[in-house]
């Protein structure tokens, strides 16, 4: 699972030097960023598809996550051979299978092996093994691009999505006989996953291209509003027929904690992306800041995480509660926003901004275990696989819905006025996020 998670940075880590340098070859600069939002559907729609499929039969966990992870070997020498931008595409939404294969499939394969205390260190190492990688790998793929050329880190990719794959095949893990207890040998929800692709299929390219190949307002635009808007409808249709055999079984989505925890995950990511997004483009263009120190402000902000992730998950499963990283975290990162919203100026002294932000990975650190291992320990068996599908596309929607509005205020205000907006609006939605992870409490089984 630590391979699978390593991995997995391997391919998001490298994207912001691996497209440009792909799309530049191909003539497809001014279009290259299109690639990180169309692949993102085929992440959204697998996390819910992934926990349906477990939740049917549990006992093809390992089965599901090999499979996943053969899809990504599958798109990573895809996009290796590519001859136009088009593949990079195509290739890219099947690399993006190693996410659910991590936070839905191999998180369960933990809980399911081990007791809540240990699962919940084991699990909290896996977010510190993905923030170490997360450091050393932006830098290891520039250094491949830089000597070898950006086909050679694909394959290296594909090399390495192999390796979790075949050791999870060499492994032969068993499960215990109660994992089989929870089985919904629900048939398969067809009608539910199209209509999901279809949703999904309209809303993220409408959110995510808007400000670029397909503006807001456009013909095309209000097309992919339409699919996303039919798309809905016919998911919920297909959700009130189906009932607890849906794709997004009715019963699940009435749960208390899987609710949280999505609009959590959602709240989360959008608040978070203000600072990811464009802090160190406003230290650079606002502040006057160079790139390095740009690059020290996101490198200090991962270290907490890198050192208190076990830690972190280790107390979730001992104390099978979330409340020390939802109050003491969010109330780190209330204090982190809310400065950058209102205190944050281009005249302030350039290590400022870089030492509030490293304070912010404390909040990071917390993150990064509560979404993961918190649903995992908190969630009742019978909603596990289900309820971790569904929160898990929380992440992505945030993400995406964070880009659209936050670059649509960079672009109307300009990089200092509407970055302070874009803080503005995430301090609202910090206390949001607070306010929807209160009434988490374990379930009984």
């Amino acid at each position: 699972m630590y391979l699978s998670a390593v991995t997995s940075m391997v391919f998001s880590g490298t994207d912001s030097v691996l497209l440009p340098k792909a799309a530049e070859e191909f003539g497809a600069l001014d279009y290259y960023s299109v690639a990180m939002p169309l692949s993102s559907i085929v992440t959204i729609v697998m996390m819910p598809l992934s926990g349906f499929l477990m939740a049917r039969n549990p006992t093809i966990k390992v089965k599901l996550f090999v499979g996943e992870w053969v899809m990504t070997i599958i798109g990573g020498v895809i996009m290796a051979v590519a001859q136009n931008y088009a593949m990079i595409v195509v290739g890219m939404m099947l690399a993006r299978m190693c996410f659910p294969a991590v936070y839905v499939c191999g998180f369960t394969i933990i809980r399911e092996l081990y007791d809540a205390k240990q699962a919940g260190v084991y699990m909290g190492l896996m977010n510190t093994v993905m923030l170490g990688s997360n450091i050393v790998v932006p830098t290891f793929g520039g250094a491949i691009v830089d000597g070898f050329g950006w086909r050679w880190m694909y394959v290296i990719m594909a090399v390495a999505a192999a390796v979790p794959a075949v050791v999870a095949v060499l492994s032969n893990i068993t499960y215990p006989e109660r994992a089989r207890d929870y089985a919904t040998n629900s048939p398969f929800d067809a009608i539910g996953l199209i209509s999901l692709v279809v949703t999904m299929g309209g809303f993220i390219p409408f959110v995510a291209l808007g400000r670029s190949l397909v503006p807001f307002g456009t013909p095309l635009s209000w097309a992919f509003l339409v699919i996303a808007i039919v798309g809905c409808i016919a998911l919920a249709f297909a959700i009130k027929k189906k009932g607890d055999e849906s794709i997004l079984p009715v019963g699940v989505l009435k749960d208390r904690n899987v609710l949280c925890f999505f609009l959590g995950n959602f709240t989360n990511n959008f608040a978070i992306l203000s600072c990811y997004l464009f802090l160190p483009a406003y230290m650079m263009y606002a502040m006057n800041g160079t790139a390095t120190e740009a690059g020290l402000a996101t490198l200090l902000h991962s270290i907490p995480g890198f050192i208190l992730g076990a830690f972190v998950g280790g107390w979730i499963g001992k104390h099978q509660s979330v409340k020390m990283p939802v109050n003491f975290g969010g109330i780190v990162r209330l204090l982190v926003i809310g400065f950058f919203a209102f205190f944050l100026t281009p005249s302030m002294p350039i290590w400022v901004p870089i030492v509030v932000f490293s304070i912010g990975g404390l909040y990071t650190a917390m993150a990064g275990s509560l979404y993961t291992v918190g649903p995992q320990i908190i969630l009742a068996a019978k909603h596990r696989a289900t309820g971790i599908g569904i929160i898990s596309m929380g992440q992505n929607l945030g993400s995406a819905t964070a880009t659209c509005v936050y670059g649509l205020l960079m672009s109307a205000y300009g990089i200092e006025n509407g970055l302070h907006l874009a803080f503005t609006i995430a301090f609202v939605v910090v206390i949001i996020n607070w306010l929807v992870m209160l009434p988490i409490k374990k379930e009984t089984e």
